[in-house]
């Protein structure tokens, strides 16, 4: 918990309290002893109003629809473009704001970071940070920190990764039933494996992230199928409300 907190204090904090004070120095600009209590009121109210836009448009449009990289960037040029108008507004001051924001918007506007070798796709969802790579042969679903490893994998051939996958297909053997439950289908990797070995299996995968699902069908060979329910969301919710019985349930979630 420490390392979140501090980070987050050192890398956040000065920023907040430089745009906290905004409005408290409008205050004392704009205000005038006689009509102090009205600026006052106007500046909390459009503060408090661009508070709650900013929230909304920011979780509900920016970060589904651009990612959270491409986000941050949008809001620093809206910051930078309010900041030269403002020091503009006397027009000897404009050319010293657009040359500080000219020295400080190159390093965070720097190309995004180099991605993995054989990399295919990358994109941003709500939840994860969403990589396919090609490797050896093989197909590699890497959600977040590639440095982490990989989340699911495509064989180039063969059914036996060499990783835990392996030990979970044993799952509909051992129970001697074919209906499986998996929460957290990832690239379906155990998912692909039950349908291949155990013809007549129903297999019910449960997984948060709808980028995650797509890339499965287009870069993971996940196939569509009468004997395949993929239900998009939260798999503790789904449990907590769900009546069917299951053989097999793999349990493969994380975070």
């Amino acid at each position: 918990v420490l390392g979140p907190i501090v980070s987050t204090a050192v890398l956040l904090g000065p920023p907040m309290i430089v745009l906290g004070s905004v409005s408290p120095f409008v205050v004392k600009l704009d205000g005038r002893i006689s009509s102090l209590g009205f600026t006052a009121g106007r500046v909390f109210a459009l503060s408090t109003a661009g508070s709650l836009a900013g929230t909304l448009f920011t979780a509900f449009w920016l970060i589904p629809d651009y990612g959270c990289r491409h986000t941050l960037r949008i809001i620093f040029a809206a910051l930078a473009a309010l900041g030269i108008a403002g020091l503009a507004w006397p027009a000897s001051r404009g050319w010293l704001a657009a040359l500080a924001v000219a020295l400080a918007g190159p390093p965070f506007l720097a190309p995004d970071p180099p991605l993995l070798p054989g990399t295919v796709f990358a994109g941003e969802s709500p939840y994860n940070t969403v990589v396919i790579a090609d490797d050896g042969g093989d197909r590699l679903l890497c959600l977040n920190d590639a440095r982490d490893g990989s989340h699911s994998v495509r064989l180039g051939h063969g059914l036996l990764t060499g990783g835990y996958y392996d030990v979970l297909f044993l799952g509909p053997q051992l129970a001697q039933g074919r209906r499986v439950l998996v929460l957290g289908m990832g690239g379906g990797t155990t998912v692909t494996a039950y349908r291949r070995l155990y013809p007549g299996a129903h297999v019910t995968a449960v997984e948060i992230d709808p980028l995650v699902v797509r890339v499965a069908h287009e870069y993971l060979g996940l196939e569509r199928g009468p004997d395949l329910e993929i239900r998009l969301e939260d798999a503790r919710p789904f449990l907590r409300r769900g009546t069917d019985l299951f053989d097999v349930i793999e349990v493969d979630v994380f975070a």
